[in-house]
């Protein structure tokens, strides 16, 4: 299964000092709000592990449709990365795997990820292997890999619990007036159709509860997707299954 969420780092709503003052609190484990206040680039921080959380919830969603959004039960911890470049770092309550946020983009982790390394592709077909923090987001006994990408002005991170496929990734800043919901299908059936091998036309996307699903003319594709938008942009992320097993439960 597979989840994303893009964080608009411009927009009004996400500058420091626009959110409740007690968001952080509601939202964040201690630890969690240890790497905000410890780190030089605090708002980055935040904001990178409330997409994670998003993301990893959109992935358990497909699970368990019952499962409601508790940004504090999901815990983002074991984050990999560039030793050269950190930015805050905390422990889990375990005293062990170190959260660490670097403090650029694009900085190559010593370390595979441990879900994600089935190849992360642009829609370009570029490889995308930089990540700016990778790791791992827990709810109960669930656990799901994740890795963030840095574009020019927002974050996108992308949850993945299969290894079996695929990932294929793509982001947009939307200038026009486009509907955002429109303009992210939009995106991701022109990045889609090619490498399915189908015509843009044979693919729409339509909602199973809040789960998007893509059809293939009257059948599911054996694709696994999630959509995010706001602010400026759009992004999706998909799992191009191998096998079916990223279907278990579709209706």
């Amino acid at each position: 299964m597979i989840g994303n969420d893009i964080v608009d780092l411009g927009d009004p709503d996400t500058q420091p000092g626009a959110t409740h003052p007690r968001f952080d609190a509601r939202v964040f484990t201690a630890t969690e709000l240890e790497a905000i206040h410890t780190s030089p680039v605090p708002n980055r921080v935040r904001w990178l592990l409330w997409a994670a959380k998003e993301s990893a919830f959109k992935a358990f969603r497909k699970h368990d449709p019952s499962l409601v959004f508790s940004p504090a039960r999901l815990v983002v911890a074991r984050c990999l990365h560039d030793e050269s470049h950190p930015v805050a770092t905390v422990h889990n309550d375990e005293g062990t795997s170190p959260l660490v946020i670097p403090a650029k983009a694009g900085i190559q982790a010593q370390d595979p990820r441990p879900c994600l390394d089935a190849g992360v592709r642009r829609h370009d077909g570029s490889t995308a292997r930089c990540f700016c923090a990778h790791g791992m987001v827990c709810h109960g006994r669930w656990r799901i890999s994740f890795g963030a990408v840095e574009t020019e002005g927002a974050v996108h991170v992308i949850a993945q619990t299969d290894t079996d496929g695929e990932v294929v990734i793509a982001e947009r800043a939307e200038v026009d007036a486009e509907c955002p919901s429109v303009a992210v299908r939009r995106l991701a059936i022109a990045a889609l159709a090619p490498r399915l091998g189908v015509d843009p036309d044979e693919l729409t996307i339509v909602r199973d509860g809040r789960v998007p699903r893509m059809w293939l003319r009257d059948r599911l594709a054996p694709v696994d997707l999630s959509l995010s938008h706001h602010g400026r942009f759009v992004a999706f992320a998909a799992l191009l299954c191998s096998r079916h097993s990223c279907w278990r439960g579709a209706r």
